[in-house]
C-alpha cells in the first residue's frame, strides 16, 4: 500500500515538473485570474436588486391623488397671492408717481393762475380746514348745483377757500381756470388772444363777482354757464339784496340762470386779513 502512495506521488512530482518545464501552470494561475477579475467586473456591472413592490389599497391610491391635488392648488394659490403682492405694489407706484406728477403739475398752474396770496394759501393744510373750505368741497361732492356763489365780507375767506378747491382738483388732475371779471371777458370773448386763459374743463373760478363795470361781463358768464360743462364758483362782496338790485333788470338772463343752478353760501366771520379768528 506504502509502495503505491509512494508511486502516486511520485507521478504527481514528475507530473507538476513537467507543467514547470511547458509553462503550463503560469498560464493556468493567469486564466484563473482573469476569470476572476471578469466575475468581479460583472458583479459591478449588475443591477442592485429591485425594491420589493409594495401593493397599495385603492383607499391608499386616492388619498395620495387628494394630497397630490392639494399640493398643486397650494402651490397655484402661492403663485396667485404672489403675483397680487406683485400687481398692488406696482399699482402703488403708479399711483404715487402719478399723485407726485399731479402736485408738481398742481404747483406750476397755481403759480400761474393764482393770484400770489391765493396761490400761497391753497396748498395750506390749515386753510383747509375752515369751515367755508369744507362747505364748498360738500358742494362739489354733492355735484348738484353747477354754481357755488360765495358771498360774505372783504378778507373772510372767500377767495381763498375757492382757491383750496382748486388745488384739491388739481391734485386730482383736473383743469382749473381763475378769472377776473375783465379776464373772464378776454377768454370768453377774445379766447384766440394769446392773453386769453383757457376756460377750465372742471372748474372756473371766478373773483372779485359784482365788481365788473363792463357789460360785455354778464355776456360772457352767460356764454360760459350755456356753452361750457365746468363748474363755476363766484366770489362776491355783494349782499343778497345788492346782487338782486344789480341783476335782475338789468341783466334778467343771467339772473335766470343763476337762480335755477346756483347755491349761495354766505361766509361770515372776522377778517383775516386784519388779524381775525377766521371763518
Amino acid at each position: 500500500m506504502s509502495d503505491e502512495i509512494d508511486r502516486f506521488r511520485e507521478a504527481e512530482r514528475r507530473l507538476a515538473e513537467r507543467r514547470r518545464q511547458l509553462g503550463i501552470e503560469d498560464d493556468e494561475r493567469a486564466y484563473r485570474a482573469k476569470l476572476a477579475a471578469r466575475g468581479a467586473a460583472q458583479a459591478e456591472a449588475r443591477p442592485a436588486p429591485a425594491a420589493p413592490r409594495v401593493e397599495r389599497t385603492p383607499r391608499e391610491i386616492a388619498d395620495a391623488m387628494i394630497r397630490a391635488l392639494e399640493a398643486d392648488a397650494e402651490a397655484a394659490r402661492a403663485r396667485h397671492e404672489a403675483e397680487r403682492a406683485e400687481r398692488e405694489a406696482l399699482d402703488r407706484a403708479e399711483r404715487a408717481a402719478e399723485r407726485e406728477r399731479n402736485r408738481r403739475n398742481a404747483l406750476r398752474v397755481a403759480g400761474a393762475i393764482f393770484p400770489k396770496k391765493h396761490a400761497r394759501i391753497a396748498a395750506s393744510d390749515a386753510f383747509a380746514e375752515t369751515p367755508a373750505v369744507q362747505i364748498l368741497r360738500e358742494w362739489w361732492d354733492a355735484g348738484r348745483y353747477e354754481v357755488a356763489l360765495l358771498r360774505g365780507t372783504h378778507g373772510v375767506g372767500k377767495s381763498g377757500a375757492a382757491a383750496c378747491l382748486a388745488w384739491r382738483i388739481l391734485l386730482g388732475g383736473g383743469s382749473v381756470s381763475w378769472h377776473t371779471p375783465t379776464g373772464l371777458i378776454t377768454s370768453i370773448q377774445h379766447a384766440y388772444s394769446a392773453e386769453a386763459q383757457p376756460i377750465g374743463k372742471d372748474l372756473c373760478v371766478i373773483d372779485e363777482f359784482g365788481k365788473e363795470t363792463r357789460p360785455e361781463f354778464c355776456a360772457s358768464l352767460v356764454e360760459l354757464l350755456d356753452y361750457h360743462k365746468c363748474r363755476v364758483v363766484l366770489c362776491s362782496n355783494l349782499t343778497a339784496t345788492e346782487l338782486e338790485s344789480r341783476y335782475k333788470k338789468e341783466y334778467s338772463d343771467l339772473w335766470d340762470r343763476l337762480r335755477e343752478d346756483l347755491c349761495l353760501f354766505p361766509i361770515v366771520g372776522k377778517s383775516m386779513r386784519k388779524g381775525g379768528a377766521g371763518l
